[in-house]
């Protein structure tokens, strides 16, 4: 094994990792404890990683205020369930992103493990986004707010 530093796209040992506008900065050589580490280093992932990390915090901040609120306006249970809907993914979708970018240099298998459990929590905050707005939508209509769930449960459990 190499000694971990910062390389091209040529060093890369990996070709999904690779980006193609992007020709240097890459982690080459990294084990776990080195990707850990390299939080605070300068390379292609630092964005990523950081903005996801500080998204994870205000995500975590912004889903406790709001279920407060909702608690203290008297909200009824189903406000809190709806919000849920969003900020679980959400919180979920920003720790799983954050962890995806600092260990995918470490091996093919990390990365075929983490990738597609981005882009499951991609999805789910794009679902939790639509059920909030629907269910609000249908709100007056009951009947068809229970069919349009009962529809969309079926969905997701044969997407899954």
């Amino acid at each position: 094994m190499q000694t971990p530093h910062i390389g091209t796209a040529e060093e890369c040992e990996f070709a999904r990792m690779r980006e193609p506008f992007l020709t240097t900065g890459y982690r080459i050589g990294y084990d776990m404890r080195a990707c850990l580490e390299s939080v605070f280093a300068w390379h292609n992932e630092t964005l990523s990683i950081w903005t996801h990390l500080v998204g994870f915090f205000v995500c975590v901040l912004l889903a406790w205020r709001t279920l407060r609120d909702i608690k203290a306006a008297g909200g009824a249970r189903v406000h809190t369930v709806m919000a849920l809907f969003f900020f679980i993914p959400a919180i979920g979708s920003m720790a799983s992103s954050t962890l995806f970018h600092v260990l995918r240099s470490t091996s093919e298998k990390v990365y075929a493990t983490l990738a597609p459990l981005d882009f499951l929590f991609i999805a789910l905050v794009l679902v939790g986004t639509q059920v909030s707005h629907i269910y609000y939508s249908l709100a007056e209509c009951p009947k068809l707010c229970h069919r349009y769930f009962a529809v969309l449960f079926l969905a997701c459990a044969a997407a899954v």
